[in-house]
């Protein structure tokens, strides 16, 4: 600030100087202050060119002695021209045979022996017409390089005429040098022709005259190089005059902005303190606007949630769905058209109820929330009257929300708790399932599961229904041994034996091999064993392979593994795929496999202590189907 005073106070603006004068100095600066120094153009290359043109058009037009001309016969081998002569003269005079070897010379070979002499002598001749074509055609070389060099240099690249033309010569010269490489490729491959130039070129003054043209615009462009050069030296001088003319002019048309900067000054620092406050302000509706964003967010990924288990309920996607609305709420379609709460049936409600319940833990929280947080949910009574057409939808909407959470949970450290209440008998069944698949038993550990029932103000311990094991194949070898005409003739003794013969196969697999009903012939340790069991004639290798074989129809029976739903007469699965002799056939492998199984043997399974006189008739059985299934 005190420069600026002391200028306009000390300064009388008396010589200012003429602004167009100024305007075209200053461009003409601006241009050069573009350019950088460049070197001259090397034109020592072009000495001594009318010795290589007169060299070109004296080895274009030379032949070999034996084609007619004699100015290089000189050089031929005295020795080798010695011994050319003695065979020529051999083969033209009149003898018919051949002094040496005294064979019959016939005129036809006498003729071609005659030409390759000929052709032996111009060989020579060639070669040095060859050698002197090579160094002439480095030489064209060397031109052709140097031109190169030339068209890239830097003073090429500027747009005024002269440039242009001195371009265009320059061209013009290079391609008059690749004609003469073609023309001397020619004749180095073929030394005894005569080479002739194009036309435009066939002449030594035509050709002296193109480098005459080139000489003469090398030294065009040398001299603008040096002028260039010079201009850029003046650069940093006329850079000071300029910028005094600058200050001059300066000071005469800003004049008046002196006497409003202090005006200006104080705006400025009126208008940085409101700008200041504008960023604040600017802060906080950006730190709004992304909250805003945040809950949006977390309403479209809630609603996305809410969709997908309302499609699981449903089974269907376009059953019951939400759609976002302008105004932040949520619209309820059915079937594809928006309706309002209101007339929406109490299954659908509870439906969008349940679907929001099982949404609300995922509500601003992340999923690592989960693995370090006990979660507690309380179904009260999740499938009522109303909900029986999407009582699989809802049974699958909480086994597989529930699922989900378990596995984002770290169960080392903290537990998932569903406590479920109803006045269903059969939802109570259907949820028992549900939390025996999520909560799955562990062996050797305790259940993790929990039923209980009140009755007379009491909650009480309810058993799950279950048979007993011993019973149940003690029903199965009755059966297996009774008459097939008495089954046929009582359906009622049939029903259910079926599923009792899986049930016992089921349980002996998993609690005896931890393996399922069906895995148990594929058993790599109890093949081994019926294997050994054949060996030692304990029983037949057809009866082996019998019971292998009769495993998959026994486990592909039709009841239901839910015994419990048979119990409360929601479904009836006493159905039967196998026919009275099948499944009696089935019950007598499954008895005899397991009487291999088992270190006591069936007796043992049925009763451990079985009377003599039962067990004897047992074994007696077993040996006597093992023999028919055999048959023997």
């Amino acid at each position: 600030m005190p420069n600026i005073q002391r200028m306009y106070s000390e300064s009388t603006l008396n010589s200012i100087p003429d602004f167009e004068e100024f305007r075209s100095r200053l461009e003409a600066f601006e241009r050069t202050g573009t350019l950088k120094k460049v070197i001259n153009i090397d034109k020592s290359f072009l000495i001594h060119y009318e010795r290589i043109v007169d060299s070109i058009f004296t080895v274009l037009t030379t032949t070999p002695a034996s084609t007619g001309d004699t100015n290089l016969s000189s050089i031929i081998n005295l020795l080798k021209e010695a011994k050319s002569d003695e065979t020529k003269e051999l083969f033209r005079s009149n003898k018919e045979h051949c002094p040496l070897c005294l064979q019959a010379i016939d005129q036809n070979w006498k003729k071609k022996v005659l030409e390759a002499i000929d052709l032996l002598d111009s060989s020579q001749e060639s070669e040095q017409i060859i050698q002197q074509t090579e160094q002439i055609n480095s030489y064209i070389s060397n031109y052709k390089t140097k031109v190169y060099i030339i068209l890239e240099h830097e003073i090429l690249k500027d747009s005024d005429d002269t440039i242009i033309n001195i371009r265009r010569d320059i061209e013009t010269f290079d391609n008059m040098l690749d004609i003469f490489q073609q023309a001397l490729e020619k004749k180095m491959k073929s030394p005894s022709s005569l080479i002739n130039l194009k036309q435009n070129i066939q002449t030594k003054e035509n050709i002296i005259q193109e480098f005459n043209i080139i000489d003469n615009n090398l030294d065009l462009l040398n001299n603008k190089i040096n002028n260039r050069n010079k201009q850029i030296d003046k650069h940093a001088q006329e850079a000071s005059l300029l910028e005094q003319m600058i200050n001059t002019i300066s000071l005469s048309e800003n004049k008046n902005l002196y006497y409003s900067y202090n005006k200006v000054i104080a705006n400025y620092n009126k208008k940085k303190e409101e700008l200041e406050q504008r960023k604040n302000e600017l802060n906080d509706i950006q730190k709004k606007l992304n909250e805003a964003k945040d809950e949006l967010r977390r309403t479209n990924i809630q609603m996305d949630h809410l969709n997908s288990a309302l499609s699981l309920i449903f089974l269907s996607p376009n059953r019951l769905s939400l759609e976002g609305t302008p105004n932040g709420e949520y619209g309820i379609y059915v079937r594809g058209k928006r309706v309002s709460l209101s007339n929406l049936s109490a299954g659908e409600k509870n439906a969008i109820a349940l679907s929001y319940f099982f949404s609300m833990p995922y509500e601003n929280r992340s999923e690592e929330y989960f693995s370090k947080n006990d979660s507690l949910f309380v179904l009260d009574d999740p499938v009522s009257s109303l909900d029986r057409n999407n009582e699989i939808g809802i049974y699958s909407l909480i086994e597989h929300e529930i699922s989900e959470i378990k596995k984002l949970t770290n169960t080392n450290n903290n537990f998932v708790q569903v406590i479920a209440l109803t006045h269903s008998l059969p939802v109570y069944y259907a949820l028992k399932k549900i939390a025996d698949d999520v909560f799955k038993k562990k062996k050797g550990k305790p259940p993790e599961t929990t039923c209980k029932m009140l009755s007379k103000g009491k909650l009480t311990e309810t058993k799950v229904i279950d048979y007993n094991y011993r019973s149940l194949i003690q029903d199965i070898y009755d059966f297996a041994k009774s008459n097939l005409t008495d089954i046929s003739n009582s359906p009622a003794s049939y029903y259910g034996t079926a599923n009792k013969l899986r049930r016992v196969l089921e349980e002996y697999s998993y609690f005896n091999f931890d393996i399922g009903g069906t895995g148990l012939p594929k058993n790599q340790l109890v093949n081994e064993y019926l294997e050994t069991c054949v060996q030692s004639h304990k029983v037949h290798s057809e009866t082996r392979d019998k019971i292998t074989r009769a495993l998959v129809p026994l486990w592909m029976n039709s009841e239901s593994h839910g015994e419990e739903k048979v119990k409360s007469g929601s479904i009836d699965h006493n159905i039967q795929l196998l026919d009275p002799e099948e499944t009696q056939k089935c019950a007598r492998l499954m008895l005899l496999l397991l009487d291999l199984l088992h270190p006591t043997g069936l007796p043992g399974l049925i009763n451990s202590q079985i009377p003599e006189k039962d067990q004897k008739d047992i074994n007696q059985h077993l040996s006597k189907w093992d023999s028919e299934f055999a048959e023997l």
